[in-house]
């Protein structure tokens, strides 16, 4: 099922299911949604594991591989408030140093070598009930709406497997409808 949510940005809700059941995201090291139109043009999204150090009233993680982060993308990890996104990373306007990111929001305790969720993406309640939110700008998700034409598909790695969700012409296949 996709659930589009209201708002200047829009977040896709996507229950994925393996025969019927939910599919499970436990110990999801990467997650990745990739949607492509009837012109080939193609919207990413991803969610990042990785391994970094932040103290207690910081907002700044360090110890990170930051090559893939951007500003935006949602962090979520032990001690991080609900709704943080990253500020600032090394390659923005205003810099962090290398291997730094700022957050939105202060850590509540002191972590090392703790594994961060970061990305577009994130899973939400238990990663037992296999669903993600995925962050989409309102055009996208106008278009998505409209019932033209979308492929799109989610790739999950964990614990050394990758599964493969694949979805054709969304709203033929999925039930899909538009929150108030």
């Amino acid at each position: 099922m996709i659930k589009i949510t209201k708002g200047s940005d829009r977040d896709i809700i996507i229950r994925l299911t393996s025969n019927g059941d939910p599919f499970d995201l436990t110990n999801a090291e990467y997650i990745s949604a990739c949607f492509t139109d009837e012109d080939d043009s193609s919207i990413h999204r991803e969610m990042l594991s990785l391994v970094g150090d932040i103290l207690n009233g910081s907002d700044m993680v360090s110890g990170l591989n930051t090559s893939s982060i951007t500003e935006g993308m949602i962090v979520v990890g032990t001690g991080i408030p609900s709704e943080t996104k990253v500020l600032r990373t090394p390659s923005s306007a205003s810099p962090t140093p290398a291997g730094q990111i700022q957050l939105s929001n202060a850590a509540t305790t002191t972590l090392t070598g703790e594994t961060f969720k970061i990305g577009n993406i994130s899973i939400l309640n238990s990663p037992l009930v296999g669903k993600i939110k995925v962050s989409m700008d309102e055009a996208f998700t106008d278009q998505l709406k409209s019932g033209e034409g979308m492929n799109f598909e989610v790739k999950v790695i964990r614990q050394g497997y990758t599964s493969i969700c694949q979805f054709t012409e969304i709203l033929n296949v999925v039930e899909s409808y538009c929150a108030s």
